[in-house]
């Protein structure tokens, strides 16, 4: 993935004309990341551990909880272990494709708005 398409990097824009970063995380969503939405409660309805639903923190079912989509903040660093790479990202989509985009069981703006912040 190329930093200058990101829109993050901690180089200067004028000294690096382009650099491309291999990601590392093997998830839908890095480990740090899951965490630290179960803490802060900002787990979606399709994202919590079947049988967690009424605890007053639930837990991230590991293969359903993806990426939330973030802005950079000027000078932030993103480690490898925070990208994708793309057999990743490719097999994130079939997940939202398959299993979400196709929900019934709740309204369509829920689903709408779940699947507008993953793909982004």
């Amino acid at each position: 993935m190329s930093l200058l398409a990101s829109g993050c990097s901690s180089f200067k824009m004028a000294d690096v004309r382009e650099v491309h970063v291999e990601g590392t995380c093997q998830l839908m969503c890095p480990l740090n990341e899951r965490l630290a939405r179960e803490r802060q409660q900002r787990l979606h309805i399709f994202e919590i551990m079947k049988g967690t639903e009424g605890q007053r923190q639930p837990k991230g079912d590991p293969s359903a909880v993806v990426k939330e989509f973030t802005r950079c903040a000027a000078g932030k660093d993103i480690g490898r272990e925070q990208l994708r790479p793309a057999n990743v990202l490719l097999t994130t989509m079939n997940y939202l494709i398959d299993n979400i985009a196709d929900r019934n069981d709740q309204p369509w703006h829920v689903v709408y708005s779940f699947m507008s912040d993953r793909i982004r």
